[in-house]
């Protein structure tokens, strides 16, 4: 088996496991979640929290790929408090042209 099908087989694995449902320009679309970090800002009103995470996505999925500024919906995860939550694109892994990583940020509301 070559690397790329191993790391290929490897991505859904574990999308299978952890599996991420979000939407993009009106579509869902499945993926998993990597590394979530979360910081709470002091903002009027009491501490906001705010959350960075790292999607990985299958790029054979989309017709136009998610680009940095763009933004996702965060419909179902395991972690529920991310679930409605809408996250911008911030960074772009480069990749091997199949799985793409994103960088993204939370937006409060």
């Amino acid at each position: 088996m070559s690397l790329v099908t191993q790391l290929q087989t490897d991505f859904e694995n574990v999308r299978a496991d952890w599996t991420t449902t979000f939407t993009f320009g009106g579509t869902s679309y499945t993926g998993y979640l990597g590394e979530v970090s979360e910081e709470n800002n002091l903002e009027p009103g009491g501490l906001i929290p705010d959350f960075s995470v790292e999607l990985t996505i299958k790029a054979a999925d989309f017709t136009t790929l998610p680009d940095i500024g763009d933004t996702v919906t965060i419909t179902a995860t395991h972690d529920t408090r991310l679930n409605s939550k809408v996250f911008r694109i911030h960074a772009r892994a480069l990749s091997d042209g199949k799985v793409v990583s994103y960088q993204m940020a939370g937006l409060n509301e």
